[in-house]
């Protein structure tokens, strides 16, 4: 074919064609928000461990894509442990562009001006001050983020601000950057124990709490899951019990796996020597096994209870949750399934496991709200500080979900 044929064909083809170039035009659509948390963990007095004076967290929050039409921005913290009733105990603003609003600023949301020519992107730094583990504030503000010479340890909660707009919280795209100085190792409930930074991608749908921690752990036991990984972090100072704890919680997780599927991946132990009690969230469960506790505690079947409760919180208060009227569902039921799959595993005996349930019993009878309280209310303050209502959650819950088991 010559040259001059294939042009006229050519010309032809496109003249036959004439929408193409418009189907192919792209069609102006709307940025999609995205949110990028940076978490820099900066050391106190000195470039190295130990920690010598307060450490601070960084956060650094970088917005782009949202409307400018929707309204300000407003960064809020979660208050999660109540550490809002004193001022000026946790966060300091660092800067922000575009600049603050001086006249909304009430603690835990700061608001942000807007710009007649605002495009949309904006960028927040604040400093959060860890508590010193143990002290005082420490036991008063738990949930805050705490450090000690060899560690800082915190949760997810109350470190990441959400974004609002005048409609309510932006769901957005949102990422999350950790680091620290060299030497300093970063662990997370979503990936474990690292030397280098960490790169982690939310999902701004689920509200999801995990665990943040950066030192050098005491102990590290790493094992295969049917359905992933095991690590178990220990920090401070104590007996190293990172091994056994890794036995029990393997044996667990295959036993509640099999009957309530697989939990998360990477599942993330913490063990710190702060306090005894725990807590089980979406991302990781942290254990408490204070450095004056006694050898024979960790093959305590007391203590082998307290930690299939928190495992057992992964999926019921994490994947089944609901509010605090719920409390008496939520800790009860994970009280008696935490036991329940302890002795299904050999893991306790028979005999312990009825001992156990009588003593739950009894315990729930011998406080006040014993007659007094019905689970069905929905008005009953359940969280009573370990007082009698908490009690009844905990021990009386157990019992209902014993009889419904039988």
């Amino acid at each position: 074919m010559s040259c001059w044929v294939c042009v006229a064909a050519l010309s032809l083809a496109l003249q036959q064609m004439p929408n193409l170039a418009e189907a192919a035009a792209p069609t102006a659509t709307a940025a999609e928000p995205q949110v990028e948390y940076a978490l820099a963990f900066e050391l106190g007095d000195g470039t190295a461990l130990p920690i010598k004076q307060q450490p601070t967290w960084r956060v650094s929050v970088n917005g782009t894509g949202f409307d400018p039409q929707a309204g300000a921005i407003c960064l809020v913290f979660n208050s999660w442990g109540d550490w809002m009733e004193i001022d000026s105990l946790y966060i300091d603003m660092v800067h922000a562009q575009p600049e603050v609003d001086a006249e909304l600023f009430p603690g835990n949301a700061v608001v942000l001006l807007e710009p007649e020519d605002w495009d949309g992107s904006f960028q927040a730094e604040f400093v959060l001050r860890p508590t010193r583990a143990g002290s005082r504030a420490n036991q008063r503000f738990g949930m805050l983020p705490r450090w000690s010479p060899s560690y800082s340890f915190g949760q997810t909660r109350n470190v990441f601000p959400a974004v609002y707009q005048d409609a309510g919280k932006v769901e957005a795209k949102e990422s999350v950057r950790l680091v620290a100085p060299k030497g300093v190792a970063i662990s997370s409930g979503w990936q474990g124990l690292s030397e280098k930074a960490q790169q982690h991608d939310l999902d701004p749908a689920d509200g999801s709490n995990g665990f943040l921690a950066f030192g050098r752990p005491l102990d590290h036991e790493k094992r295969a899951l049917p359905s992933g990984r095991l690590e178990v972090i220990q920090y401070g100072k104590a007996r190293k019990i990172a091994a056994p704890v890794a036995d029990l919680v393997e044996k667990l997780a295959i036993s509640m796996s099999a009957a309530l599927g697989p939990p998360s991946d990477p599942v993330v132990v913490y063990i710190s020597d702060i306090g005894g009690g725990g807590m089980g969230t979406d991302f990781g469960l942290v254990l408490g096994y204070e450095a004056t506790a006694p050898d024979w505690l960790i093959d305590s079947p007391y203590y082998q209870h307290f930690v299939a409760h928190e495992f057992f919180h992964h999926w019921l208060g994490s994947k089944l949750s609901g509010s605090e009227s719920f409390t008496w569902f939520h800790e009860g039921f994970t009280e008696y399934f935490g036991l329940w799959h302890l002795a299904s595993t050999e893991i306790i005996t028979r005999d312990w496991f009825r001992e156990r349930l009588l003593e739950l019993g009894q315990e729930a009878i011998d406080k006040s709200s014993w007659g007094s309280v019905a689970f069905a209310d929905d008005d009953v303050q359940w969280r009573d500080g370990d007082g009698p209502n908490e009690t009844m959650a905990y021990k009386g819950g157990a019992m209902l979900a014993f009889m419904m088991d039988v």
